[in-house]
């Protein structure tokens, strides 16, 4: 086995047949005694594990149980929802160092948990059972970004280096080589149908880029996660759960802290808090340094640019720090609109954090991907939050898949939000 496992990984992914988990009738219906307690926040973890993540999950699972001793649950509900390898999916909370099942949410097949309308049944449940003022998320699971296949459900025989956005569920009980994972697109969408979450945290790889904090900024007040690779023990959960119930900004920032403050290896991985309701001001200040970035059919400079994710090759190189990429290409020339750019940057992501003295994070297992000697990581440069943009070297790279970066990235929101289609398509 390698020592570590990224929560990114190949995939196979094909058509399965979804069979549904049921709740008891008794639990639906606003006067519903099973109802519980409306409490102050409920913090959900979403926990898709049935991948090579599963015994991970099980790990994590007694990590958060024995958390809950300290934990601020007089008042919160702790939950999730688990989905893991040769066992049915199943709900339970947390609270003075157990982890309960919950009897009245009954499982009588496996179901895949990338499926978006399973998912919004499983989080709606969650939510009509466990009332509250307030909503949290964790995402457990795999992730790439903002990386998306043409499905709704990403359905591929072909094996491929590359992922396609949140979960994978390898299929029922894993009988089969099966990877299904749910777009971005269709992630936001089925959030949207739920109430709105006051934060989201990332407990997966490469989800803080622009793409998908836009796609989200709907479902939820702020993200955290880290724009790069995340090891597969996660996030410290021992340090998290007391913090998790605490809704200020200036907490968000503490959960970030948690998270960067765990190593492995001696490494710690960037991390950032985004908050969504800044993303249209700075999508229109972005627009500007866009097209300067591509005036005259020009292309940025990228060799030097921080970048959080690759396949081994420069064509592989899709998610560059935000920040970087216009500091690099435009601070000389373009200072005034650079900075006006970064008040706009800084008031969206509001907190983010590297270890400037050893900037190297965990990174795939299966072969050096990031090449960090080529990265002056200094605090001009990084921002914690990736972005695409697209490249000619795209149209013609030997990869299939990243031959349609330029158009794939298009199916978000993002790129129209800043004007950057007239750039992503072949001329």
């Amino acid at each position: 086995m390698i020592k570590y496992i990224l929560k990114v990984l190949p995939f196979w992914t094909v058509m399965c047949v979804l069979a549904a988990c049921s709740s008891s009738e008794d639990n639906h219906g606003e006067k519903n005694p099973d109802i519980l307690p409306k409490a102050e926040t409920t913090v959900i973890i979403y926990m898709a594990a049935e991948n090579n993540l599963s015994g991970t999950a099980s790990d994590n699972l007694s990590t958060i149980a024995n958390a809950s001793k300290t934990g601020n649950l007089s008042n919160n509900y702790l939950v999730a929802f688990v989905d893991k390898k040769s066992a049915l999916p199943y709900v339970a909370s947390f609270k003075d160092g157990k982890e309960t099942r919950d009897s009245h949410y009954t499982c009588n097949e496996d179901f895949i948990s990338a499926d978006p309308e399973k998912m919004y049944e499983t989080l709606a449940w969650i939510q009509t059972r466990y009332p509250a003022n307030n909503y949290a998320l964790i995402l457990w699971g795999h992730c790439s970004g903002w990386l998306t296949e043409n499905d709704t459900i990403a359905t591929s025989q072909q094996k491929s280096t590359l992922q396609q956005a949140y979960g994978i569920d390898y299929g029922t009980d894993n009988a089969a080589p099966k990877s299904i994972w749910i777009n971005i697109p269709t992630l936001a969408n089925t959030l949207n149908r739920l109430k709105k979450f006051k934060y989201i945290i990332a407990d997966c790889c490469n989800f803080q880029c622009v793409e998908v904090a836009y796609e989200l900024r709907h479902c939820c007040e702020y993200t955290i996660g880290s724009p790069a690779e995340m090891p597969s023990k996660g996030v410290p959960y021992a340090k998290l759960v007391p913090l998790l119930f605490y809704t200020t900004e200036q907490n968000m920032q503490s959960i970030a802290d948690g998270i960067f403050n765990q190593t492995i290896e001696g490494k710690h991985i960037p991390v950032s808090v985004i908050k969504t309701s800044e993303l249209p001001a700075l999508a229109n200040k972005t627009q500007e340094l866009v097209n300067m970035l591509y005036e005259e059919n020009k292309e940025p400079s990228v060799s030097k640019v921080i970048h959080y994710f690759s396949d081994g090759t420069a064509t592989g190189r899709t998610m560059y720090d935000m920040k970087d990429m216009f500091y690099t290409n435009l601070y000389t020339d373009a200072a005034t609109a650079y900075q006006q750019w970064l008040q706009a940057y800084d008031n969206t992501v509001i907190y983010q954090k590297i270890d400037y003295d050893n900037p190297e994070w965990i990174t795939d297992p299966w072969g050096p991907n990031i090449n960090f000697y080529v990265m002056n990581i200094q605090p001009e440069k990084f921002g914690g939050c990736s972005m695409f943009f697209p490249l000619k070297r795209y149209d013609s790279a030997s990869s299939s898949y990243a031959r349609n970066y330029n158009r794939n990235i298009l199916k978000l929101q993002w790129p129209h939000a800043i004007g950057l289609e007239k750039y992503c398509t072949p001329q």
